[in-house]
């Protein structure tokens, strides 16, 4: 008796069109966990919706469901010194839901939900999908994001749903520092009680991953080569929930050398294999290679 193919993996989110500079490019958490996934040999579905200016080209190689919208969530990203400010002059004219997967995706091994603004994801509606997977990823960025009146994106307390409320062990909710502030008690309360993982990206700095054994630190790996860190926490969340086989600490170091990979170049452009990754940590320290054979998830 065998026990089957593996469940697939499943992205949810919407794409972007990223404006830096004038210049518009592709992006969106799907986009660059569709470069993850691809890194990794997975051919990943995905879930998404946008309009006909935005650029699919990441997506390739993986199964599709698009939502056609005359509108794709559009990000100016103006780069100042006290921070980066984000406006968000369009976005699609509904939220995506569950109802719109194809009847035999309902069932995934690993769910990365990616919602980018409060209006763009029905989150409550994935809560099924989400409890019958064996490994969940929640970027919680959208849940923590309004618009003001000028359309410029504000950080604001992660609204409550039940993604938090009924999470599990198998759960990993990515904040960065600047999201998780704001968290409050009772929302940290929620994951901790459920057993979920709490990871904390710090840019350069690394990230924070706190889980039901204790919190642990992941340094960045590093780059001399960095130009785009515009999803880089994407990368790095993606690759962690894929690695988690290989131990909770080897996942951790894999998804930050992928992240470091990813700011070497602009926007979702195909990252090195895993096993490029694999070596590239070996090479940087001479105890990685036992390192990645630490705790197992």
């Amino acid at each position: 008796m065998t026990d089957g193919p593996p469940l697939p993996l499943l992205l949810v989110g919407p794409v972007t069109v990223d404006v830096i500079a004038g210049e518009r490019l592709p992006g969106g958490p799907v986009s660059y966990g569709a470069r993850v996934a691809e890194a990794f040999g997975i051919r990943a579905r995905i879930l998404t919706i946008a309009g006909p200016d935005a650029d699919l080209t990441a997506l390739e190689g993986h199964d599709l469901e698009l939502v056609e919208d005359p509108h794709t969530v559009t990000f100016e990203i103006d780069d100042r010194p006290e921070g980066r400010v984000m406006r968000v002059p369009a976005q699609p004219t509904r939220a995506l839901a569950a109802s719109d997967l194809p009847r035999d995706w309902e069932r995934a091994g690993t769910v990365m939900i990616t919602p980018l603004l409060r209006d763009d994801l029905d989150i409550e509606s994935f809560a099924p999908v989400a409890e019958g997977a064996q490994r969940v990823g929640v970027m919680t960025q959208g849940l923590q994001r309004k618009l003001d009146g000028e359309r410029i994106m504000r950080l604001a307390p992660p609204v409550d749903n039940s993604l938090v409320r009924t999470c599990s062990h198998s759960y990993t909710f990515f904040r960065s520092e600047r999201e998780a502030a704001l968290w409050t008690e009772s929302q940290l309360a929620d994951a901790r009680a459920g057993g979920a993982r709490l990871v904390t990206t710090r840019g350069a700095s690394g990230a924070l991953i706190d889980g039901p054994n204790g919190p642990f630190e992941v340094g960045a790996f590093p780059t001399n080569n960095a130009v785009d860190a515009t999803g880089a926490g994407d990368v790095f969340a993606t690759a962690l929930i894929l690695a988690l086989d290989e131990g909770k600490q080897a996942a951790a170091q894999i998804a930050a050398a992928f992240a470091a990979a990813s700011v070497e170049q602009i926007g979702p452009a195909p990252l090195p294999s895993l096993s490029e990754i694999k070596r590239r940590l070996e090479a940087e320290s001479p105890a990685a290679d036992e390192q990645m054979r630490g705790a197992r998830a």
